[in-house]
């Protein structure tokens, strides 16, 4: 079973703007932004025979739908990853017409260019993005510094010593961890509600 569907959002390109002498309003403009989603059916068919039903003694049969679905949540959480890893090597390259990434392993340093790089970001009419970073996407070589700076009130300078300055990320950007994403690049994410990562269409709502 394969359903395809083509969803249009429709974007407010405009700020609010000042009332005329004469109270009126100024008219705005919406634009289509238009992406294709795709449900796709996956299905996994387990064959029990009435030798098993009759010497099920230790419960087989009852842990099957237990295991179709774990393997179900595994299956959405494998597409689901990488979907998103085929996005950000098509969107977050050198060829990109806004280059908003940085390199490197995940350091204070680091976290504050990649800050700077989305404090920068405008949207279509040059304005501000208005949504905040919350969290830090992490696969498996970032995911304990992004812990340590999440924790640590103090940052360690390269000699092992301690610096005087307060880490200014502490407590800032909640680190979350995929076992599906690649080990080493690390993600700042804003807040979905004003700017989501990732968009999953499920069949039928299922």
């Amino acid at each position: 079973d394969f359903k395809a569907n083509t969803g249009v959002r429709l974007v407010m390109t405009n700020l609010l703007q000042s009332l005329s002498d004469g109270g009126e309003i100024q008219h705005g403009a919406l634009s289509d932004e238009t992406r294709t989603v795709t449900a796709d059916t996956k299905a996994l068919m387990i064959g029990v025979s009435r030798k098993d039903i009759v010497n099920d003694d230790l419960g087989v049969l009852s842990d099957i739908p237990r295991k179709l679905g774990y393997a179900a949540a595994r299956t959405f959480n494998t597409d689901f990853w990488t979907a998103f890893e085929a996005a950000v090597a098509a969107n977050f390259s050198a060829s990109s017409p806004q280059l908003n990434q940085t390199t490197g392993a995940l350091t204070i340093t680091t976290l504050g260019a990649a800050e700077a790089l989305y404090l920068a970001m405008t949207d279509a009419d040059g304005n501000p993005i208005g949504g905040e970073l919350t969290t830090l996407l992490c696969g498996t070589t970032a995911y304990t510094p992004a812990r340590e700076i999440f924790a640590s009130t103090l940052v360690t300078n390269g000699t092992g010593g301690k610096t005087p300055s307060a880490n200014i990320y502490v407590n800032r950007f909640e680190p979350a961890f995929s076992r599906y994403l690649s080990a080493a690049p690390w993600y700042l994410v804003s807040n979905p509600m004003a700017m989501p990562l990732m968009v999953a269409a499920f069949l039928n709502g299922r």
